[in-house]
């Protein structure tokens, strides 16, 4: 149910379902944590490891919970970043929120043979050769 349902935005990467637990449960009843993990663990062209994507679901027991933590933690920072809290909209889910993210990224791949390595990496960055 989204009135019981958060959603927290702009994650650090180093943060954890423990991190999240412990500054939401000073503010208010947690019920459950959810950080969608990506689908390749690894990224293969630079090895490093890609722990979330971003972005967390947190479940409270009832809607004044989650009105009250929402309030309380819209303006929190979380190792040095600025966290975006709101409600989860209507059918979010990890699935939803899963299958949102791989139409984005498939939109930005350049088509074709001539595709350059560089346009599928950095497809914002201009050539100015």
């Amino acid at each position: 149910n989204a009135e019981y349902m958060g959603v927290v935005k702009n994650l650090p990467f180093e943060a954890t379902k423990k991190d999240l637990l412990k500054l939401f449960s000073a503010h208010s009843q947690v019920k459950s944590v959810r950080i969608p993990r990506k689908v390749d663990e690894y990224d293969t062209l630079t090895g490093t490891k890609h722990p979330h994507r971003g972005f967390a679901f947190i479940e409270f027991l009832t809607p004044e919970e989650a009105r009250n933590a929402l309030k309380t933690c819209s303006h929190t920072h979380l190792y040095g970043r600025h966290l975006v809290v709101e409600y989860a909209a209507e059918g979010q889910s990890v699935e939803a929120a899963r299958e949102k993210a791989k139409r984005k990224s498939l939109a930005n791949i350049p088509v074709g043979k001539k595709a350059k390595l560089s346009e599928i990496l950095n497809p914002e960055e201009e050539d100015y050769r």
